[in-house]
């Protein structure tokens, strides 16, 4: 059994939209997608080759969406789940060579921040939040390359959602989020090969809903809610060779709802406030970029082809927004 970091009675339902004071900016754009329509949501005035300062807009996402999640595979992006007046299942795919999104199997359930990895071409959505009561899951699903339909795999040792997963030496490691009342302390790893799911060493400061990035083989993570409900700018960093954790630079803008992507050697971690801040990670100390041409909270966040790519996100004016924006350093 993996132990688990209690929280306080009045934590036991996480509400991704509206979970503690410190959030109510959060909270407030995602009530607001909740009953919003796609003329309404978007922002989405987004089409290919405008743009905004540094960032480019690119393609809208076919569906305005927040709490979504993505990963790249095969020099496409994969987006799935997400929040707009409720869970989804839809799976779409971004090629940047064409600057076109298309449609991908629907995931068997709707899923809210599920954490999304590949592994050799195939795509894996793990766990997240199954209804708008925010009911951790513990499913783990997979698209085989050219596959038509997900498939179910092991599941998780226990529930969870709002977790960073990533891939490193042919296994999926899944890192933070929220359990069962809880945030949850350990790590957990993935091997398709055995379809088995192991413990690793605990996070020292268990999180949700932050920004996590590999650099230089070593998983980070950064900011996010911690077990006090406050937002923390900690930042811990996994080193899979030795299972240990140590701590690395505090982070310079505690915020939530952010993303991240790793792009020439450096972390871009974006979003999460109503600046549309981007900070930069070069593993030894913070700098900053050009914010978001369109600040987002929840956007998925992901790096291909040489650009960093925002996707959808909550507004900070309300409501779930089908903005894409790219930015190249």
């Amino acid at each position: 059994m993996i132990p688990n970091r209690s929280v306080s009675a009045s934590r036991a339902r996480y509400l991704p939209r509206a979970m503690r004071p410190t959030w109510v900016l959060f909270a407030s754009a995602l009530a607001l997608a909740c009953g919003s329509n796609d003329d309404e949501s978007g922002g989405g005035s987004g089409g290919t080759g405008g743009s905004a300062g540094p960032w480019r807009k690119e393609a809208p996402l076919p569906a305005a969406a927040a709490s979504l999640s993505a990963t790249e595979s095969g020099g496409k992006i994969w987006v799935a789940g997400g929040v707009d007046g409720s869970v989804s299942k839809k799976v779409w795919s971004y090629d940047p060579a064409t600057g076109t999104w298309s449609a991908g199997p629907d995931l068997p359930e709707a899923r809210e921040l599920p954490g999304m990895a590949s592994v050799g071409g195939d795509v894996y959505a793990v766990g997240g939040f199954g209804d708008v009561d925010a009911t951790p899951t513990d499913s783990t699903y997979v698209l085989k390359a050219g596959a038509s339909s997900w498939q179910k795999l092991s599941s998780l040792l226990l529930n969870r959602a709002g977790a960073f997963a990533t891939t490193l030496t042919d296994r999926i490691y899944l890192v933070g989020g929220m359990g069962d009342a809880q945030l949850l302390g350990d790590t957990v790893a993935f091997d398709p090969g055995t379809n088995s799911w192991s413990v690793k060493a605990a996070i020292p400061n268990p999180r949700v809903r932050f920004a996590g990035f590999v650099l230089s083989g070593w998983i980070h993570a950064v900011g996010g809610t911690s077990e006090s409900g406050g937002v923390t700018n900690k930042v811990d960093i996994y080193e899979p060779g030795g299972n240990v954790w140590t701590l690395g630079p505090d982070f310079p803008t505690p915020r939530d709802g952010l993303g991240a992507a790793v792009l020439d050697g450096k972390a871009y971690v974006v979003g999460g406030d109503a600046a549309g801040t981007v900070d930069v990670f070069d593993g030894a100390a913070w700098s900053s970029a050009p914010p978001l041409g369109t600040p987002r909270i929840g956007a998925a966040v992901v790096a291909v082809a040489g650009r960093v790519y925002v996707i959808g996100g909550a507004l900070p004016g309300g409501g779930a927004s089908d903005v894409v924006e790219s930015y190249a350093p």
